[in-house]
């Protein structure tokens, strides 16, 4: 009787066991959207013409698959002038890419309208974004109430 025993108890253990090993994997999980966050240019969030600016903080991606940045702002006189977000890669958080390979956001100013371009990148594994914001402008033609901010998917 004892020896039945044991063996059934064997026998269930076993299947339990083999259940939870070779369970098909049931883990579904929605597509994420993370809130925008901002990026803040400087301490006037104003970039001067003629102009480059790194920006202090960088985006740190946490393993999403999908970067989308966007840039709001305007002049402060009459003209049309383009302001170049670039965003450099690293691995390290320490040693970035050169700007000339980096990904590119153009946005198009016209005067003291207030515009707004947006863009999306498929990002894969890289964990981290340099962000460097330039105005091609003369000197003088500034943008100003700039917002900078960027989504992760």
């Amino acid at each position: 009787m004892k020896t039945k025993l044991l063996g059934f108890i064997a026998a269930v253990l076993a299947i339990v066991i083999l259940v939870f090993v070779f369970w098909p994997a049931q883990r579904t999980q929605a597509q994420g959207y993370y809130s925008p966050a901002a990026l803040l240019i400087n301490a006037t969030n104003c970039v001067a013409g003629a102009t480059t600016n790194t920006v202090a903080a960088t985006i740190t991606t946490g393993g999403a698959k999908e970067l989308a940045i966007g840039f709001t702002g305007h002049f402060l006189s009459a003209g049309v002038s383009n302001i170049v977000v670039t965003l450099t890669k690293s691995v390290d958080n320490i040693n970035f890419e050169p700007a000339a390979s980096g990904l590119i956001l153009t946005w198009i100013g016209n005067g003291t309208n207030v515009l707004t371009s947006v863009t999306n990148f498929s990002i894969a594994a890289v964990p981290f974004y340099r962000v460097t914001v330039g105005n091609a402008s003369a000197a003088g033609f500034d943008c100003t109430n700039v917002a900078l901010h960027y989504s992760l998917k």
